[in-house]
């Protein structure tokens, strides 16, 4: 699936979390995700819808799996989306320090 096909105005949350994840683990991760994009806002971060379907996406897989290493774009399912080239593309520079940040914050 391309990300021109995603639904962009329903992923500012990650899917795990918009589907009931696991209780009460994707309750405290929602919680994170949202404070963490609200310190990013705070900071002066402007993000596209791109960017957010990403980091919605990130999210999700950290959700589902407690973690998430950059190595992995380049899996599934981030390959569904076009893997490190396209993360890289639409995340720019910053794609390894959202990683590390989305990691320590929602696995905390």
């Amino acid at each position: 699936m391309l990300l021109s096909t995603w639904p962009l105005g329903a992923v500012l949350v990650p899917r795990a979390i918009r589907h009931g994840g696991s209780g009460a683990r994707a309750s405290e991760v929602e919680e994170r995700y949202t404070g963490w994009l609200a310190q990013q806002a705070q900071a002066g971060a402007v993000f596209t819808e791109q960017q957010r379907c990403w980091l919605a996406h990130i999210a999700d897989v950290i959700a589902m799996s407690a973690g998430v290493t950059a190595d992995e774009w380049d899996n599934a399912p981030f390959t569904e989306r076009g893997g490190i080239d396209r993360v890289v593309r639409d995340l720019g520079a910053e794609a390894a320090t959202y990683l590390e940040q989305l990691n320590a914050e929602l696995t905390a």
